[in-house]
């Protein structure tokens, strides 16, 4: 017995097969990179705004920790100070006072970071004790801002 075939008439043509993606599917693609991308710039823009800011704050911090530790090891039998030369933009660890130092170090700061409230003279930390006659500085940039405060001990918060 002869099995029934049911076909098309015709001349039969060979099936594509289809590779690759489409135009409108690229563009779709593209589309929602795009999408991230601007949403997702703006955010690490600011985290690494944050970064850099908590970077130099950091580096403030960092220059008093540093001075002091070098006042009370008695590092060039003599006090040391903190300076900030605003016309400069520069932070200065010095061996004795700001106004008479015996040696400098200088440490730059970028243009967008100030330093508010600084004492004119500096802060000087006395030889061996590491006392001050304390301040408190704002670091800020504009946008940010943080608070370090030096007490008569020499201790540094922030």
């Amino acid at each position: 017995m002869r099995s029934l075939r049911i076909y098309k008439s015709g001349p039969s043509r060979p099936r594509r097969v289809r590779a690759g993606l489409t135009l409108i599917e690229i563009l779709v693609v593209l589309g929602i990179f795009a999408l991230l991308v601007g949403l997702g710039l703006p955010i690490s823009l600011r985290s690494y705004e944050t970064y850099s800011f908590q970077s130099e704050y950091e580096r403030v911090i960092g220059a008093l920790s540093i001075a002091r530790n070098r006042a009370m090891n008695n590092l060039s039998r003599t006090g040391h100070s903190v300076c900030y030369d605003a016309g400069a933009h520069q932070l200065q660890i010095a061996a004795g006072t700001c106004q008479a130092p015996i040696d400098r170090e200088d440490l730059g700061l970028p243009q967008r970071v100030g330093l508010a409230d600084w004492p004119s003279n500096g802060i000087q930390f006395e030889q061996l004790s590491g006392n001050t006659a304390g301040a408190t500085i704002e670091v800020s940039d504009g946008e940010h801002s943080e608070t370090v405060i030096i007490n008569e001990y020499g201790g540094i918060n922030w």
